[in-house]
């Protein structure tokens, strides 16, 4: 009986491409808490706190999707926008080790660079450079800066990365935490937690449009790493007979 109310939802759901097009049928706002049931293209299969399976469209934008875990060292890529904090000398170098970074996507309200954490004296005049400082200088030995930057080499611990239009350079402790907070909903797995905003046209509750999508897995990413993960990254995108196949077990086990 499971099955055959996901090859119905499949059916419909997949007429004209996914466009789901109800011109002039009133629609109903919605909010709901549930569990990611499966994951494809474009689409979640949600089990919400009521019971009711959902068809979920992500968000055109980006920026209203959020999947928040956490990660082990080796989940991490070149590429990859991080933040963390470090202290540094005049010169740049790091004064200590990392022990919390935060892999992220670009938002309204990130600042790429570096951000001192206290204001510094004398407007920071030769830090980050070779220049020696000057013999009067009231500035401290170090100083605290937020990092915001790609990453762009990852090797033994030691992070390279590029803050605007600065390079630093800094030492991932072995125990530090990784935290991912990112606009990738592909991440998700089965049994994740999800928060749904949106709407759907009357009548049709079990396809939802959401405007807003929030992720939450207990699962640690980089834990099933293996020799498959970067080549299944280079696929060409699927074709649409292929992703109606994909999606008919949703809703089947």
């Amino acid at each position: 009986m499971r099955f055959a109310y996901g090859i119905t939802l499949l059916i419909t759901f997949c007429v004209a491409s996914f466009a789901w097009s109800q011109e002039g049928t009133p629609r109903e706002n919605v909010t709901a808490k549930g569990i990611v049931k499966g994951v494809r293209p474009g689409v979640l299969a949600v089990v919400t706190e009521q019971g009711q399976q959902w068809l979920v469209k992500t968000p055109e934008r980006p920026q209203g999707i959020s999947f928040v875990a956490s990660a082990n060292r080796s989940w991490l890529r070149p590429g990859m926008l991080v933040k963390f904090k470090n202290s540094f000398d005049a010169k740049g170098k790091p004064a200590a080790l990392v022990r919390q970074l935060e892999v992220i996507s670009l938002r309204a309200d990130t600042q790429i660079g570096l951000t001192p954490d206290a204001k510094l004296a004398g407007g920071g005049a030769g830090l980050f450079s070779d220049d020696e400082p000057a013999k009067k200088s009231t500035a401290p030995k170090t100083m605290s800066f937020t990092v915001v930057g790609t990453l762009r080499g990852f090797k033994d611990g030691n992070i390279l990365v590029a803050a605007g239009r600065t390079t630093v350079q800094s030492q991932l402790d072995e125990k530090a935490s990784i935290s991912v907070d990112v606009s990738d909903y592909s991440l998700a797995r089965d049994g994740d937690s999800v928060q749904v905003s949106g709407w759907y046209y009357l009548g049709q509750r079990d396809r939802v449009f959401s405007t807003r999508l929030t992720i939450s897995s207990k699962q640690k990413l980089g834990m099933e790493e293996g020799p498959d993960k970067k080549a299944s990254a280079k696929k060409q995108p699927p074709k649409k007979e292929d992703v109606e196949k994909a999606l008919e077990d949703l809703f089947s086990s």
